[in-house]
């Protein structure tokens, strides 16, 4: 929705933001959840209809989940189990596993989504809220940082009417050309994977037809020319086929070209092509993530390959993590100084899932004789060993936690997501953890609690309380506890552990966690 009424010459907010793809609309909700007044400003006049990001995790779909959009969210994705490493005679040469009954955060651990989807979502969302704004159709085209602001200056494409805002903090979520990384004169990191592929989405015509495509993720490492197959939701399929060195986009992005790779799968009559286009996959990471009130966050910030499915789910964690941080800075309850700790969080953890993906990019890949007979020798004892399928198949679900940051420093689970199991309140009423939790800080303790520390972190942070059994019975809950052998934890609005332990390391936990908000 774009709002229609005149613009006033200026107009004040709490945070603006540039671009409104799933980060931005994701954060917009967040900051809009917290009572902030949101600017956010999209060019385009229309969700793009092609999908493009196609995979989210069960940490995302939790985000999803706390934006408020995850009953009608569910409806549009679909689980997958299972991905597929395939010869190019077609044999499978290994088949990696996510189980969908493996879900300690609440949710399915891989699933397809598409993306005009769920940005519809997000933005029919915001629009609910009176404190989000949405200028849409409007180009951002000048920032101008102030002692206590940041002015914004942007052109309404369809009146060319100029409008101007300030704002207390300015989030970049516009894309790899961001305007605001370049206001901010920031450069990339190069992690030294940059790869050019031919992405076609197609929607395959009848359900008939949809029998004769694979059911399953694949990734053909094939040496001639490495493609990668997605399943998505309903009838969309997704093929991305690697150029060859002798080869330019402009080659392979002929009709022809397009519909004689996709013959290899199926006759190209069977398929509408929503969207070809050829990519370079970049390895990239941004040096700095903020520069006085102006901050980056998704594609402004961070660029990495597909094969982990993570680009996307890495913005959306970014949106998560900044957003609570800036209300603890905006209402006072916390210096500027927390906004360091997103860099200092986020890219580490950006730049680990990262190279995780540019390690599965290169064994996709691999062309070499020595680098295919290497691969598939991995593939080989992957295969025929159960500890190998089995840690790597933790590998594909573990998360990656926080080392570094606005964490506490009591426990080994400092810095790692808390599990998020059904539990049951009141009259048997099942739900969510996070249902309960809500949108803040929460201490969840075996024991009850009292004393001054503990009083002034429920007044002052507006923090949940709760008493296992008593408040809320869990048995996952209650066995992770014991497992850990603590007593509390202490769970950030973006739920990941800040810290726990024994009750006698709680007033430690509360002194450590006052210095880190002064």
């Amino acid at each position: 929705m774009a709002f229609t009424k005149d613009y006033k010459d200026s107009m004040q907010y709490d945070i603006s933001i540039v671009g409104c793809g799933p980060v931005g609309a994701t954060l917009a909700n967040l900051l809009g959840h917290f009572g902030y007044t949101v600017a956010i400003f999209e060019k385009e006049m229309k969700v793009y209809r092609a999908p493009r990001a196609v995979h989210i995790d069960d940490e995302v779909v939790r985000i999803f989940q706390a934006v408020g959009i995850l009953d009608k969210l569910k409806a549009n994705i679909v689980p997958f189990e299972r991905m597929q490493f395939v010869s190019a005679k077609g044999k499978v040469m290994l088949e990696a596993c996510s189980p969908s009954n493996y879900q300690p955060y609440g949710h399915t651990p891989a699933n397809w989504f598409l993306q005009p989807v769920l940005e519809e979502l997000l933005r029919a969302q915001f629009e609910e809220n009176s404190n989000i704004r949405f200028y849409q159709g409007c180009e951002v085209n000048d920032l101008i940082e102030q002692s206590a602001s940041v002015q914004l200056t942007a052109l309404e494409l369809r009146t060319q009417k100029e409008i101007t805002i300030e704002s207390k903090y300015l989030i970049g979520c516009d894309g790899g050309k961001s305007l605001v990384r370049k206001s901010m004169a920031v450069t990339f990191d190069s992690l030294n994977f940059d790869q050019s592929w031919m992405v076609v989405d197609t929607f395959v015509k009848s359900a008939q037809d949809l029998e004769l495509l694979p059911h399953l993720h694949q990734q053909i490492c094939d040496p001639y020319r490495p493609v990668t197959y997605v399943p998505g939701v309903g009838n969309h399929r997704r093929f991305e086929f690697m150029l060859r060195a002798d080869e330019t986009p402009e080659s392979i992005a002929e009709p022809e070209m397009i519909h004689r790779l996709l013959a290899s799968f199926i006759d190209p009559q069977k398929l509408e092509i929503a969207r070809s286009a050829v990519y370079t996959f970049h390895g990239l990471i941004a040096n700095q993530w903020k520069k006085g009130r102006l901050i980056l966050a998704g594609d402004s910030a961070h660029q990495m390959p597909p094969f982990a499915g993570q680009g996307m789910c890495s913005g959306i964690r970014d949106a998560h993590n900044l957003a609570f941080k800036l209300d603890l800075v905006l209402s006072g309850l916390a210096s500027q100084a927390l906004l360091d700790s997103y860099q200092a969080e986020r890219k580490p953890h950006v730049t680990e899932i990262s190279k995780g993906a540019i390690k599965m990019g290169k064994l996709i890949q691999a062309q070499t004789p020595y680098k295919v007979w290497l691969r598939d020798l991995q593939f080989f004892l992957a295969q025929r060993s159960s500890y190998l399928q089995t840690k790597m198949q933790e590998d594909f679900v573990k998360k990656t936690p926080y080392k570094q940051g606005f964490i506490g420093k009591r426990h080994p689970l400092s810095g790692q997501l808390a599990i998020q199991p059904t539990i049951s309140v009141g009259q048997n009423r099942e739900l969510w953890l996070d249902e309960l939790l809500g949108n803040q800080f929460a201490l969840i303790s075996t024991q009850k609690l009292g004393g001054t520390h503990t009083q002034a972190f429920e007044k002052q942070l507006g923090a949940k309380i709760l008493i296992l059994n008593k408040d809320f019975q869990a048995t996952p809950f209650e066995e992770w506890m014991a497992k850990h052998d603590i007593d509390f934890v202490l769970i950030r609005p973006d739920r990941y552990i800040y810290d726990a332990g024994k009750m006698k390391h709680l007033e430690q936990v509360f002194t450590s966690l006052s210095k880190q908000l002064d």
